[in-house]
C-alpha cells in the first residue's frame, strides 16, 4: 500500500518562497482564465474537415492556466485540486507538444515545428510525472524525432531551434535511453556538467551516487529558474517547471517504472513534490483533452 500524502502544509524548496503569492495574484486577474482557449479549441473541433494546426497556441494557453492553478493548489496543500489541475495541465501541454511533433514529422523540411527553445521540451516529459506512460513515450518519440530533424535540416548549431548543451539535449539522450528509442542525434555542444553526470548515473543502485548527481542537477535547475530578459532566456521560467522540476521528477518516475531502487534525491526541490505527486487521488480527465486526442488520432495517422 502506498504511503499517505505528507502532512500539511506541504514543504517546498526555499527558492520558491515568492511563488505562492505570485500564483495567487496571477489567478486573481480576471483576464487570466482558461475559458477563451477552451472555446477556441472547441470551435476548431466543430469545424468540418481535419482539425487545423493553429489550435496549438490556445492549447498551450489552456495548459499554462492549469499549470498556475496546480502550483497554487500545491501551495495550499489541496490534494484534490492539485490532482485535477496538474493532470489537466500535463494533458494539454502534452497534446500541444505531440501536435507540434506530428506536424514536424509530416513536414520535416519546414524545421522542427517551431518549438520554443528550452521550454517546449518540458511539456514533452510532463506525463512522466504522473506515470502516464503512453503519452510520456509519445512525447519522448516526438522530442527525439524533432531534435533529429533540427540537426539534419539545420547544419549550423547556432541556428537550430532546440538549444544544445542543456535541458533539450539532456531530454533527447535521457528519453532515448529510458524508452529504448533509437536515435542518431548528437549534440554539437557538450552537456553542462550537472546533466552529463545525471545522464551517466541515473540508473545507479548506489544511493550516495544518485543523491550526489541529483543534488547537483537540482542546484543547476535553481540557477536557471528565474524570469528571462531581452538578452537571456532560462529553461525553467514558468512556475510549474520551478515547483515541479520536470527533468528531475521524470528521472524519479522512470526509475520507479523500471523497478530501480527508490532513493530520495537529497534535495527538497525534488523530494518535496515527489512525495506528493506519486500519492495524489485520481482525477477525471478534462473532456476537451479527451475529445481532442481522439480527433487527432482520427485526422492524423502519425499522431501518437
Amino acid at each position: 500500500m502506498n504511503p499517505p500524502l505528507p502532512a500539511v502544509p506541504w514543504p517546498f524548496d526555499r527558492s520558491l518562497k515568492k511563488l505562492p503569492k505570485a500564483c495567487d495574484e496571477w489567478l486573481g486577474y480576471e483576464s487570466n482564465c482558461s475559458e477563451e482557449g477552451i472555446a477556441k479549441v472547441q470551435a476548431y473541433l466543430d469545424e468540418p474537415g481535419i482539425v487545423r494546426g493553429k489550435l496549438v497556441m490556445p492549447l498551450k494557453r489552456i495548459g499554462h492556466y492549469y499549470s498556475i492553478a496546480a502550483c497554487d493548489a500545491y501551495f495550499r496543500s489541496s490534494a484534490d485540486d492539485l490532482s485535477r489541475f496538474l493532470n489537466w495541465s500535463i494533458a494539454f501541454g502534452s497534446l500541444y507538444y505531440r501536435a507540434l511533433g506530428t506536424f514536424a514529422v509530416m513536414y520535416p523540411k519546414a524545421g522542427a515545428s517551431y518549438p520554443i527553445p528550452l521550454w517546449d521540451s518540458n511539456r514533452a516529459v510532463g506525463p512522466c510525472l504522473l506515470s502516464q506512460w503512453p503519452a510520456a513515450e509519445a512525447g519522448a518519440y516526438f522530442l527525439i524525432r524533432n531534435v533529429e530533424i533540427d540537426q539534419d535540416y539545420i547544419p549550423d548549431p547556432k541556428h537550430r531551434r532546440y538549444r544544445e548543451g542543456t535541458n533539450d539535449t539532456f531530454y533527447a539522450y535521457f528519453l532515448a535511453d529510458a524508452f529504448g528509442i533509437p536515435s542518431h542525434y548528437q549534440s554539437a555542444t557538450p552537456l553542462v556538467t550537472a546533466y552529463r553526470q545525471l545522464l551517466e548515473h541515473w540508473r545507479t543502485d548506489d544511493p550516495e551516487i544518485f543523491q550526489r548527481v541529483m543534488r547537483e542537477a537540482a542546484t543547476f535547475h535553481i540557477t536557471r529558474s528565474k524570469p528571462g530578459t531581452d538578452k537571456n532566456t532560462y529553461e525553467f521560467e514558468t512556475a510549474v517547471d520551478r515547483v515541479f522540476p520536470p527533468e528531475l521528477l521524470a528521472v524519479q518516475a522512470i526509475r520507479q517504472r523500471l523497478g530501480l531502487p527508490a532513493f530520495e534525491a537529497g534535495h527538497p526541490l525534488v523530494d518535496a513534490p515527489w512525495a506528493v505527486i506519486q500519492h495524489l487521488p485520481a482525477a477525471a480527465p478534462h473532456p476537451l483533452a479527451v475529445a481532442l486526442e481522439a480527433r487527432m488520432r482520427q485526422d492524423y495517422p502519425l499522431f501518437r
